[in-house]
């Protein structure tokens, strides 16, 4: 019984840090290095996250988000295991991208499994 406990539960973390929505890339478009600009961050934000289960797939859902904006240039994640919030710092570019935009975006990663408790401007 614990044993069928612990594999419903490691299914239930490991589904719900796996990408929902599969990305289709556009086979016509040949030209495309799939490469990101290179983003300048001249300002960098701290949010405190909640409903993160796991770093690596929670939070590079979050990271791909974020740095897919065009706008971000860096985003390091302090998980910890027992906190019920974890800690995303951005550094982003200010002309293109504001920490209400950057909070719709973490909000809505994985179908709105996250939400911002809080965000700081560090710089």
């Amino acid at each position: 019984m614990k044993t069928l406990l612990f594999i419903s539960f490691l299914w239930l973390v490991l589904a719900a840090c796996q990408p929902t929505k599969n990305e289709v890339k556009n086979p016509t478009n040949n030209s495309s290095k799939d490469t990101p600009k290179q983003v300048v961050g001249n300002a960098s934000a701290a949010f405190m996250v909640e409903g993160m289960v796991c770093k690596m797939g929670c939070g590079g859902a979050i990271r791909k988000d974020l740095m897919h904006s065009g706008s971000v240039a860096k985003v390091n994640i302090d998980f910890k295991e027992d906190a019920t919030s974890q800690l995303i710092v951005a550094e982003f570019d200010s002309t293109k991208i504001d920490m209400a935009q950057m909070k719709s975006l973490i909000e809505r990663t994985n179908e709105g499994q996250f939400k911002v408790l809080s965000s700081t401007r560090l710089r």
